[in-house]
């Protein structure tokens, strides 16, 4: 059986995750200095499916996972370091996903639509949320800047 070796990115995180909130702290602090280019993800909800706090908590997770899988791996890595940050943001309709989504792609953002498995509460292939990022602040705003806090 073949044994794989974790990526750097990968032990940092096993490393914060045993850290505890003060040492974090520590890690995350350089952010405030004025050299650090601030990163973050956006996960946007399609707030018209009104969905019940669980199923819109795993579609959330969904959509940060995927867009993070899509980053470069240079992106994820400074990412990670930084702390992960993310904001969750809402939207009126899958057609407003659909647009976002297109103009991530467009500005090369690391980008995923979620579409529901049908298994519960929605009908197969139902669009619940975009992840956006890892990205700079700058880029990510230029997209989502309009939109409000779920």
């Amino acid at each position: 059986m073949a044994t794989v070796s974790p990526k750097p990115w990968m032990l940092r995180v096993a490393r914060m995750a045993a850290q505890t909130p003060k040492a974090i702290n520590r890690v995350v602090a350089p952010l405030e200095c004025g050299h650090c280019v601030s990163m973050k993800q956006v996960i946007v909800v399609n707030d018209a499916l009104s969905l019940p706090k669980g199923k819109l908590s795993a579609q959330v997770a969904h959509a940060s996972v995927s867009a993070f899988l899509a980053a470069a791996e240079s992106k994820r890595e400074v990412w990670l370091e930084r702390g992960m940050p993310k904001i969750v943001l809402k939207c009126a309709s899958e057609l407003e996903l659909e647009e976002l989504h297109s103009e991530a792609q467009t500005k090369s953002l690391p980008a995923c639509l979620i579409r529901d498995a049908g298994k519960t509460l929605l009908a197969q292939g139902t669009i619940t949320c975009l992840g956006i990022g890892p990205a700079t602040d700058a880029e990510i705003d230029k997209l989502t800047g309009d939109l409000t806090l779920l």
